[in-house]
């Protein structure tokens, strides 16, 4: 056989290889089609976890804003005395009701209408929940007659309100009428706080991230403020998943935290010893107590006894009626234990630094250390679990500075310790003040106070100033988040 000659393939053999031909072409196929799906799928689930984060982004939005709003209310943020609930178990009438406090306004959200409202109150109207809307993406061109510019992707946060009256936090049917996603006051809860105090809120925000038809229509936008568009026909229900047969909800997200502020109900005096406890306000020689611009009795009321003791009094004793002060009558809604949770998380506040019980006397400033000036010049809350006892020497800590200062036992400044404290100071035990000590403000005590060493040089001198302690209660009203507290979860 020449080697020249062509070989010529049997039938059979043809077919074969025809049939590899169009096995391999399917598999390159398949193998396209799986790329290719392989790819859509990763690309889908990479713009839903970016939707979901955009979602997230606009949940933490609406939870600033309501963050924002408590802070700009903070003087109709609780219940009056007189109304709040006594108890939280449902009863017929149902009084008051804790969360009747959250009030927004038309100012308060972008859409303030019939279907936010709510009239049963006794206090007027009133927007159902705080709605804010915001443009996520680049903005496109409407396609109009006149060119206009918008944006097709937007987020959407809503803050509900609890709008139906006949609801209880306790355990009873009528919690089932308790909106979850609705702004409550917790005071009472792990406290023995009055519902309503309103030194305690749980706010949770919704976040959406919405769609509208492309390209942008002049009347697209308009969907924002369409009840028929969200479940419910309500503004502050979830948007529909689709609207006219087009995608309209992308993603979700909520925000839950509680935020938590500091009242208070302090006596007008520059210094002030419990009733029902045998303390006293001793003034020795050296000792100065100034009552200007305090409620001044000429004598000291039954079981609040002054012994001046050849100190100076001026311009009298200057005390409220004898009522048993106490930490919860002094700080309404409050314990020791969240004071102490408060000042760890104000540890970084710009506004007035915390200072928690872990540091002890170390959190104290050192009088004459290279960090005293900037220490002493941030307004701050120390609060101390157990007795405070300093010393004398060039270089030794003080209680200086301005701020709130809560002491869970005594507190005992010696003669020749520099110390010069301008706000509240609040001692569960007996207070000792040795010369060149200046506290100005108001002193509180369950035990006792003493002012003035005798067989010292230098003076005590306690002096009362209102303005002094409306600044501190200003600065501790305002609400803060507790960190511990933050839930975010995507949908």
């Amino acid at each position: 056989m020449s080697l020249d000659k062509p070989v010529s393939l049997r039938p059979h053999e043809k077919g074969q290889l025809f049939a590899g031909w169009v096995v391999g072409i399917f598999i390159i196929a398949a193998m396209i089609i799986y790329v290719a799906d392989t790819m859509r799928r990763s690309r889908n689930t990479t713009q839903s976890t970016l939707y979901r984060e955009l979602a997230l982004n606009v949940a933490k939005a609406g939870f600033e804003e309501g963050l924002s709003y408590f802070r700009n209310h903070g003087t109709t943020c609780y219940l009056p005395a007189l109304v709040v609930p006594v108890s939280q178990a449902y009863v017929t009438p149902w009084p008051d009701y804790p969360d009747e406090a959250f009030l927004p306004g038309t100012s308060d959200t972008d859409f303030y209408s019939n279907i936010t409202v709510s009239t049963d109150l006794g206090t007027g109207t009133c927007a159902g929940g705080i709605i804010g809307d915001v443009p996520m993406d680049e903005y496109v061109t409407f396609t109009a007659s006149q060119e206009m510019t918008g944006s097709s992707l937007w987020g959407r946060y809503v803050l509900r309100r609890q709008n139906i009256r006949n609801w209880s936090p306790g355990p009873n049917t009528m919690s089932a009428n308790t909106d979850a996603d609705a702004c409550h006051d917790i005071s009472a809860v792990g406290t023995q706080s009055a519902l309503g105090a309103g030194t305690r809120w749980s706010i949770a925000s919704r976040g959406y991230l919405l769609r509208l038809p492309s390209p942008v229509s002049s009347t697209a936008s308009s969907l924002l403020g369409t009840p028929a568009a969200f479940a419910s026909n309500n503004l502050l229900s979830a948007p529909l998943s689709y609207y006219n047969k087009q995608p309209f909800l992308l993603a979700q997200a909520r925000v839950y935290g509680e935020l938590t502020r500091v009242n208070f109900n302090l006596p007008a005096s520059p210094v002030f010893v419990a009733s029902g406890v045998l303390g006293t306000v001793t003034i020795n020689p050296q000792g100065v107590l100034i009552a200007t611009g305090a409620y001044v009795s000429t004598s000291p009321p039954p079981g609040i006894p002054v012994h001046n003791v050849g100190g100076t009094l001026s311009p009298g004793y200057g005390t409220n009626t004898p009522t048993a002060e106490s930490f919860a009558a002094c700080f309404p809604g409050q314990s020791w234990t969240r004071m102490a949770k408060l000042a760890a998380q104000l540890a970084t506040s710009t506004v007035i630094k915390g200072y928690p019980p872990a540091g002890g006397m170390g959190n104290l400033p050192v009088f004459g250390s290279p960090t005293f000036a900037n220490q002493i010049s941030q307004p701050a809350f120390y609060f101390f679990n157990q007795s405070v006892t300093l010393t004398t020497g060039t270089i030794e800590p003080v209680l200086s500075g301005v701020g709130l200062c809560i002491i869970q036992g005594s507190l005992d400044i010696p003669s020749g310790n520099n110390s010069n404290w301008a706000g509240i100071l609040y001692v569960k035990g007996q207070v000792t003040l040795g010369g060149p000590t200046s506290i100005s403000g108001i002193i509180i005590s369950e035990t006792g106070i003493i002012i003035g060493d005798p067989a010292a040089y230098n003076k005590a001198t306690v002096s009362y100033d209102a303005e002094i302690v409306a600044k501190v209660e200003s600065l501790m009203k305002d609400f803060t988040v507790d960190s511990s507290s933050i839930v975010a979860t995507q949908f």
